[in-house]
């Protein structure tokens, strides 16, 4: 799940680049320290993240399944979606359903 945190990070545009890894993210702003993942502006939070892929499973599930499961209101919800979705995590399938892609 390490690999879903650092992509939610880098696609909330806390990172240097899309692709930047911290190294390379280190290498780009040397004198600045790495924020810790919750300390980032605009970063998603770990718990958040974990809690809606386990949700997710890999079944397509409907939203109102989800904010069933989540106890997320609908907007907050599509939030957290999209970032995953942006991240490569997440695909949108016909019929307000969504599905956690394989490898995630």
């Amino acid at each position: 799940r390490a690999d879903v945190r650092a992509a939610g990070r880098d696609s909330a545009g806390a990172g240097a680049g899309a692709s930047a890894s911290a190294s390379e993210r280190a290498k780009a702003a040397p004198g600045q320290a790495e924020l810790p993942l919750s300390a980032a502006p605009g970063a998603p939070n770990v718990a958040a993240v974990d809690a809606l892929l386990d949700a997710l499973g890999f079944d397509p599930v409907t939203l109102d399944a989800l904010v069933a499961r989540t106890g997320w209101d609908a907007a907050e919800l599509n939030v957290r979606l999209l970032n995953l979705e942006l991240a490569g995590f997440v695909a949108r399938l016909p019929g307000q359903r969504v599905q956690r892609l394989s490898g995630t």
